[in-house]
């Protein structure tokens, strides 16, 4: 399943029935104008419990992903107005097969981000204790901008002080 919601955010995954409805610009952090508000969602400043940052793998990182595992937060970013997005795809690596989760495209730039959590349910909700591999990477114009491309494994802890880098899970 896959909405596109305007001002740049496409949201993908499996989702209950009934939960289209649930999908809306301000479920979202979006305001009438349909641009991004930043001031919904806390910022990667107001970090809560274990987290991880990555950015996109390229010389002047235009995207960027933060994962805070209480509250299942997955903040998505897109740092530069140059035309390109930032595109993020979870997968579930636990247990053979991985299982993909959700995908999220953030293209508004000028630093704006979007974000997605438990409280949204399923899939959103991410099972405890799992790892989950994030890979995030530029697309422009629906093409993967070359070398912009980087992964991170990272387990769903909620436990301060734990190491949520699970790299040996495959």
């Amino acid at each position: 399943m896959m909405f596109v919601l305007g001002a740049g955010i496409l949201i993908t995954g499996a989702m209950p029935s009934g939960a289209q409805a649930a999908i809306t610009a301000e479920g979202l952090g979006l305001n009438q104008d349909a641009s991004i508000d930043d001031s919904v969602g806390p910022s990667p400043a107001d970090d809560f419990g274990p987290n991880r940052t990555m950015y996109t793998d390229d010389g002047n990182p235009g995207g960027w992903v933060y994962f805070q595992t209480v509250g299942d937060l997955v903040q998505l970013g897109d740092r530069q107005e140059d035309g390109a997005g930032v595109e993020l795809d979870i997968w579930n690596v636990t247990n053979d097969p991985d299982t993909y989760e959700y995908g999220m495209y953030a293209g508004n730039g000028d630093d704006t981000y979007i974000y997605a959590d438990a409280s949204m349910g399923q899939p959103w909700n991410m099972a405890e204790g799992a790892c989950f591999r994030f890979r995030i990477r530029l697309v422009d114009n629906g093409r993967v901008i070359p070398g912009s491309t980087d992964t991170a494994q990272w387990r769903n802890v909620n436990t301060d002080g734990t190491d949520i880098d699970c790299p040996g899970v495959d």
